[in-house]
């Protein structure tokens, strides 16, 4: 289950790329897809291990997944 949700959430992402939504009332354009690199740190960090990532790679961004 845990590799189609993932995917799931890559997918997503990709196809929401350039359209515009709205969050809080604010219209935005989607323009985030996340790198192979920060799923795979956030697969981790759900399976309760510690994910080490390099700067620039999206840690603030995919530790939040660990929460959905």
């Amino acid at each position: 289950m845990l590799p189609e949700a993932y995917a799931t959430v890559r997918e997503a992402a990709r196809r929401l790329l350039g359209s515009s939504v709205e969050v809080t009332g604010h219209a935005l354009t989607w323009d985030m897809v996340p790198y192979d690199v920060q799923l795979i740190g956030g697969i981790v960090l759900h399976q309760g291990k510690i994910a080490e990532m390099a700067t620039g790679e999206g840690k603030t961004s995919w530790r939040r997944s660990r929460c959905t």
